[in-house]
């Protein structure tokens, strides 16, 4: 049984020749007013296949184009340096083709030449404020001098520090809050002046040995409390025993030098019924 070609032989030979001339089935079908299988299947089984076109020729060594930015121009290579004798020892040197050029023949040399030659640097001393040059970039003061002046000073406010430290803890060891603590020793102080009783030596002597913790306003307050009872007394307000007034002169005279070695700010700002003494 033959196969029915719907192709004529006038089809057949342009169709020859078009697959020649380097036309694909698609453009054969379209100038012959075909359908495309049609085209595919007659030279499929015939053997006559497209001449591929030939691609543009590929330049070799050619980037590749990227999307975006254009690339930024490289920087033009900085000049080479080139020595031919050593710096230290002015021996010959031999330099190669890559990195940059040799300025000294060994270590030694360059040790040597570094030592001879430091690269000074200026700076300003943390202690004093003066402007120093030096070859130790973390140098922070310009000589050993104001280093031991700080040192001294920074140890002295460790020092301060821990000693307050060590007081607000013996504090609060003895009574639970500093407050608490000036309450309690206060009312006990005012409780015992002008009283014939033993309360007067264990108060005055707890005082005396706990004088470093109090602060300013304890201390102003004590004097004035002492002051006005020792003023009682004398106008005939007060009777107690001699030995008890004596312990609380003592006791005055204490406070008020403890006062004294302290840095207070003057004038305090705390009312005092006494200030003649400060004068002493």
């Amino acid at each position: 049984m033959k196969e029915v070609c719907p192709l004529t032989d006038d089809q057949k030979r342009m169709i020859a020749q078009m697959i020649k001339s380097g036309l694909n089935h698609r453009e054969i079908a379209e100038s012959l007013n075909l359908k495309r299988n049609t085209i595919n299947t007659y030279c499929w089984r015939q053997g006559l296949h497209p001449i591929k076109k030939p691609k543009p020729p590929v330049e070799l060594n050619q980037p590749k184009k990227k999307p975006g930015r254009p690339p930024k121009p490289k920087p033009a290579p900085k000049p080479r340096p080139f020595y031919e004798f050593c710096l230290t020892c002015n021996k010959p040197l031999v330099q190669g083709k890559l990195g940059p050029g040799k300025k000294f023949c060994g270590k030694k040399c360059r040790n040597d030449w570094w030592n001879s030659h430091p690269k000074m640097i200026t700076g300003t001393c943390s202690y004093c404020g003066k402007s120093f040059t030096t070859k130790n970039r973390k140098q922070r003061y310009c000589s050993k001098t104001c280093f031991m002046q700080r040192f001294s000073e920074d140890q002295a406010r460790k020092a301060e520090r821990r000693s307050e430290e060590l007081q607000e803890k013996q504090m609060h060891e003895v009574c639970g809050t500093q407050n608490h603590f000036y309450f309690m020793l206060n009312a006990a102080m005012r409780y015992a002046l002008g009283r014939k009783s033993y309360d007067v030596g264990l108060v005055a002597g707890f005082i005396k040995d706990n004088l470093s913790v109090f602060n300013e306003k304890w201390l102003v307050n004590s004097i004035n409390d002492i002051q006005l009872y020792l003023d009682d007394r004398e106008n005939g307000n007060v009777d107690d025993d001699d030995c008890d007034h004596q312990i609380w002169l003592n006791l005055l005279e204490t406070v008020r030098e403890e006062y004294k070695s302290r840095d207070f700010p003057k004038p305090s700002r705390y009312n005092m019924v006494d200030k003649a003494w400060l004068e002493e």
